[in-house]
C-alpha cells in the first residue's frame, strides 16, 4: 500500500511540473511533444539544463570511443574474412556521401577498403528450369551478388565507425576538464546519465 501513496506523490508531483510549465489538467492534455518541448527544445531559454564538468563529460566520452573503436575492429576483421573468400576483388573507392563531411578524413579515417560497384551486387535471382518456367530459387551467381552486398554494407558500417571515432576523439580533445558545460536533457541522456 506504501508503494501506491508513494506513485501517487510522484505523480502529483510531476503534475505540478508539468503545471509550472503552462500545462493544466483541464485545458491541455500532456503529449510526448509536449515533453520534448519542456526538456529539449525550450530547456536552455528556461534555465533547465544539466551542468557537468569537462572531465565528467570527456570520461563519458571515453567510454563510447571503446565501444566504437572495439566495434570498428570488429567489422575490419569481418569484411577482411568475407573479402578473402571471394575471387573477385572490390574495385570502386567508398561513396563520398558516407564519409565527405569529416574535415580532413584522409588523416582521420585512414586508408578506406574498396566496395563493390553496384552491378556487381545486385543481378537476378531467377534460373530458368527444365520445363521453361523461371524457379525462384537463387542462382549461385545471386547468392555472390548477395555477398557482395553484405560484405558492402559491413564496410559501409566500419566506415560510419570510423567517423564516430574521429568525433568523439575532436570532442575528447576539446573539452577542458575544470569548464562546466550546460548540457540538454537530451545530451546527458546520451551520455548515460
Amino acid at each position: 500500500m506504501n508503494k501506491y501513496f508513494e506513485a501517487i506523490e510522484k505523480a502529483k508531483v510531476a503534475r505540478g511540473l508539468f503545471e509550472s510549465f503552462g500545462y493544466s489538467d483541464k485545458k491541455d492534455t500532456l503529449e510526448k511533444s509536449h515533453v520534448e518541448d519542456i526538456f529539449e527544445r525550450d530547456a536552455p531559454s528556461r534555465g533547465f539544463t544539466i551542468d557537468k564538468d569537462g572531465k565528467q563529460i570527456k570520461e563519458r566520452l571515453q567510454k563510447m570511443l571503446a565501444d566504437e573503436q572495439q566495434t570498428c575492429t570488429m567489422l575490419q576483421v569481418t569484411w577482411t574474412e568475407m573479402l578473402s573468400k571471394f575471387e573477385d576483388k572490390p574495385t570502386q573507392p567508398a561513396i563520398k556521401e558516407l564519409y565527405y563531411m569529416v574535415d580532413g578524413w584522409e588523416d582521420k579515417l585512414g586508408d578506406l577498403p574498396l566496395m563493390f560497384p553496384w552491378d556487381k551486387t545486385y543481378c537476378n535471382a531467377e534460373s530458368p528450369s527444365v520445363d521453361g518456367y523461371m524457379e525462384s530459387t537463387p542462382s549461385a551467381e545471386a547468392e555472390l551478388c548477395k555477398q557482395r552486398r553484405e560484405y558492402n554494407d559491413i564496410v559501409q558500417r566500419y566506415i560510419g565507425c570510423k567517423k564516430e571515432i574521429a568525433l568523439l576523439q575532436t570532442m575528447i580533445d576539446n573539452f577542458s576538464d575544470e569548464k562546466i558545460y550546460k548540457l540538454t536533457v537530451k545530451e546527458a541522456a546520451m551520455l548515460g546519465w
